[in-house]
């Protein structure tokens, strides 16, 4: 009996170091999986963002097979621009939609400055004949009401350039706070934490993406 327990220890003791060894490999060897994953596959539709991106399956949300998600967790606009030749342009995709600023809010990066970033990413996507659809930035429900005003009155501007800038550039502009937010915030209703959201919200993000997508037949 005693021999059977030794023997069932030092088995769960090697499945959890081949585990965590697994693990430690995958981390370190992340963008080599993703490359090799990807390097084939066609895609036609690149959603391209932060984490607010990233937390969604985008292939099973839009019911395709040709979408990839270049959600990047903790990005601001500047970090998007030279992530674009890795994680859109390579892929030439037909169409991007891309999602981004309130990380570079969060760390207090004047709006002024993530409205040039808009403007390079825009211009090389478009350089690209990549089509650029611009999704507005998303309020935030923190618990701390002057942090949530303060933040929420400069997600109003940035949003009022990407309205702007879309116009100019005869762009697509997805207004998404529409539905997600009231009274300048976002709804208790569809975040997890004062800004990731929940299912119910992607749901109803998804379903402006795809109209987009038939109205452009993509």
């Amino acid at each position: 009996m005693k021999n059977l327990q030794l023997a069932f220890s030092i088995s769960m003791i090697i499945n959890v170091i081949l585990i965590v060894c697994v693990g430690v490999l995958l981390y370190l060897f992340h963008d080599e999986i993703y490359r090799k994953i990807t390097k084939n596959k066609k895609f036609t539709v690149v959603m391209f963002g932060n984490s607010l991106t990233s937390h969604c399956n985008w292939s099973e949300s839009l019911n395709r097979r040709d979408v990839l998600n270049s959600g990047l967790p903790g990005f601001t606009t500047y970090n998007f621009i030279h992530a674009l030749d890795k994680h859109v342009i390579k892929h030439a995709p037909k169409i991007c939609f891309v999602e981004g600023g309130i990380n570079d809010l969060g760390v207090e990066i004047p709006v002024s400055e993530i409205q040039k970033n808009y403007r390079k990413i825009i211009s090389v996507l478009i350089q690209n004949k990549i089509e650029p659809v611009l999704q507005s930035v998303l309020y935030i429900d923190y618990s701390q009401a002057e942090v949530t005003q303060q933040i929420n009155a400069q997600v109003d501007s940035l949003n009022v350039f990407l309205k702007k800038i879309a116009k100019e550039n005869n762009l697509t502009y997805i207004e998404l706070n529409k539905n997600l937010s009231e009274n300048g915030r976002l709804k208790m209703e569809f975040h997890v934490d004062g800004l990731h959201l929940n299912k119910k919200a992607y749901k109803i993000w998804a379903d402006e993406v795809n109209k987009i997508l038939k109205e452009k037949r993509y």
